[in-house]
């Protein structure tokens, strides 16, 4: 749950982000939360209960240890909103306060459970982040934080409410009739191109190939269209982009998604929307696509019509690229996932709180990383990212962190270090595609030579100087589109590597790393600036620099190593 900042907060506590939720002053003076013992993995649920003559929602407590009701209840995903917007609940028969998104989420949750269990629903159980975890305890936030993935990976199945209080229910068909409809329609235009033959029809059912075809053949439908734009509502709901979607819906075992008065199951969806999200993002190719539409078409849909589809595309292009992000990543989920991976699809999520930035994704890693969600005020955005990154280089002893510092646009300059990665930056720079030294990534690094941190904030690494930058050459256009920067080396070399790159700059070799890396020097150390390779732009190029012979040399004790520290 990401809540916006809260209206009585000023811009310095903004900026610490401190956690904000409803005003509850009234009830926590009637009642006192039972402390949870997070050794035995202690959590609380609640059942929810509507009564004649009340309008209000009633929600009733029970404390249980995960393990003893594993597949017994459900996991609320919704997104929180502005906690000043409100509404009450009764919860233990005193008036609570809510998110509205909340009370929103759990009415239709009602509605789901009167429509399809025979009780209605008045059996179950359900967690809830606001109502369950006692907010006014850090030390139970942080605790039941940590429990996140457990909690939701043993629930029975984890419910996402898409829409929001002020989501208008659609009378004509929504985004999720039209996914359905969308299902048939691709087995119709099977029907009609392979037949019923049960050969390749699996595979195919939901194909680029299927996908596209049905979508360029039912365009002349209005009500087809409407569906389509609708689709592109759903996918901009802002529960996509939340932090914590990435953890409470990546370790349920299935869900279910509501939204305007509606439901899907996952399994209905699992395998189509990936793919339906990748053709559509190729429908927001703007003017060449529409051409290219109209002439495929050849018929009397209205040309404003096909524009507004595409220019509707075009808008939703990046909701798209997120919703086939984080269903992928559901579908391949081990459980013991490189964090630095799982870090990295941060730029496509939203928090208050930017420490969350980190923490929502620290259940998805492996655990040897040995991080946990720690909300103390004192525990500031720059000691997470620091801490982070310590910790993933001690977990797996190399320097493979160092791309991501690279490549993550830091907020302040001044405030991290320069190998330590922000993973707050909506921004990530791609991994450049650097050609990779030769040498075994496999092979571990004696003691001597493993990174280390100390002092804090000061990366200890052995490593050697193979050259330096000289000058900036000037190359065609195409070449710059290809080289974020290419540079002549005091040696005769041409090596490419990132735009903040300067004369002066040295190219290193690090062990443990699996790039060459340009480094500045400082009067202190040096400053992790860029990954590097040597290219081949010249009619005459000097010998090239054998990479396999110095990562031999350094491995084998030969080459003269260097201790240096990054900064």
């Amino acid at each position: 749950m990401e809540p916006l900042p809260g209206p009585n907060q000023t811009n310095s506590t903004k900026a610490q982000a401190v956690f904000s939720t409803p005003e509850n002053s009234d009830f926590y003076s009637q009642f006192s939360f039972d402390e949870l013992v997070p050794d035995i993995q202690e959590i609380r649920l609640i059942q929810l209960s509507t009564k004649p003559g009340h309008n209000l929602i009633h929600c009733k407590f029970q404390r249980r240890r995960i393990s003893d009701v594993k597949g017994k209840y459900y996991a609320l995903s919704y997104c929180a909103g502005n906690p000043a917007n409100s509404r009450p609940v009764l919860l233990e028969g005193i008036p609570f306060n809510v998110f509205a998104n909340l009370e929103h989420a759990l009415s239709q949750i009602l509605a789901l459970w009167h429509a399809t269990l025979p009780d209605g629903g008045a059996n179950c159980l359900l967690w809830v982040d606001q109502i369950c975890i006692n907010q006014h305890n850090d030390r139970e936030r942080s605790h039941q934080v940590g429990f996140m993935r457990e909690i939701y990976s043993n629930s029975k199945e984890a419910l996402i409410c898409l829409s929001t209080d002020d989501t208008r229910q659609e009378a004509t068909e929504s985004g999720v009739d039209w996914m359905k409809n969308f299902r048939h329609a691709c087995n119709s235009y099977l029907d009609m191109s392979i037949g019923r033959t049960r050969h390749g029809r699996d595979q195919a059912l939901f194909s680029h190939l299927t996908i596209q075809n049905t979508l360029l053949s039912n365009l002349n439908s209005p009500s087809f269209v409407n569906g389509w734009l609708a689709f592109y509502d759903f996918c901009e709901r802002p529960w996509w982009r939340r932090a914590w979607v990435q953890q409470e819906f990546i370790c349920s075992p299935t869900a279910i998604f509501i939204y305007q008065g509606r439901w899907i199951r996952w399994e209905g969806l699992s395998r189509f929307l990936p793919n339906l999200c990748n053709v559509l993002q190729g429908f927001a190719l703007g003017d060449y696509m529409f051409s290219v539409l109209r002439d495929l078409l050849r018929s009397n849909l209205e040309e404003s019509h096909l524009s507004t589809i595409l220019e509707r595309g075009k808008a939703a292009s990046s909701s798209l690229e997120a919703v086939e992000l984080l269903v992928k990543v559901k579908e391949s989920w081990r459980g013991d996932e490189d964090l630095k991976e799982m870090l990295s699809l941060s730029r496509h999520c939203r928090s208050s709180d930017p420490r969350d930035r980190v923490f929502a994704f620290l259940g998805l890693a492996h655990p040897g990383y040995g991080l946990t969600a720690d909300y103390d005020a004192s525990n500031t955005l720059d000691k997470v990212l620091l801490d982070t990154a310590r910790r993933v280089i001690n977990f797996e002893g190399d320097l493979g962190l160092l791309s991501y510092a690279v490549g993550t646009p830091k907020r302040d300059t001044d405030s991290l270090p320069s190998w330590v990665p922000d993973w707050t930056s909506d921004e990530f720079l791609h991994l450049g595609g650097f050609a990779h030294l030769p040498h075994d990534p496999n092979k571990p690094l004696s003691d001597t030579d493993r990174p280390f941190v100390h002092c804090g904030r000061l990366l200890r690494v052995r490593g050697m100087k193979v050259d330096s930058i000289q000058r900036n050459l000037s190359i065609s256009s195409w070449a710059n589109a290809l080289h974020d920067c290419v540079y002549k080396t005091a040696r005769g070399h041409v090596v490419r590597c990132r735009s903040i790159s300067r004369q002066g700059d040295e190219l290193w070799v690090l062990l443990g790393a699996k790039w060459p890396f340009i480094l500045r020097p400082n009067p202190e150390g040096y400053i992790l600036v860029s990954e590097a390779e040597e290219i081949n732009i010249e009619k005459e190029p000097a010998d090239k620099i054998n990479f396999g012979k110095v990562m031999t040399g350094m491995l084998g004790g030969v080459a003269d190593l260097r201790t240096i520290t990054l900064l």
